[in-house]
């Protein structure tokens, strides 16, 4: 019987300002298990979003 491979994510949302006068990006990142850098998720999403909280669909683990 082969074993099944299924890639981990760990997700990061940022809002981007933090303090009056220091802005820091804003969007969600996305770092595989695999590659271990993160990555900006556009799809699906307005051009600067301020992500406050992250949800994985509970059937459809692909959907976030």
């Amino acid at each position: 019987m082969a074993a099944t491979t299924q890639r981990s994510h760990v997700y990061v949302g940022l809002a981007g300002e933090t303090a009056p006068g220091r802005v820091i990006k804003s969007g969600l990142y996305r770092m595989s298990d695999d590659d271990g850098e993160w990555k900006l998720v556009t799809r699906g999403l307005p051009e600067a979003p301020a992500i406050r909280s992250i949800a994985v669909h509970p059937s459809k683990p692909h959907v976030v």
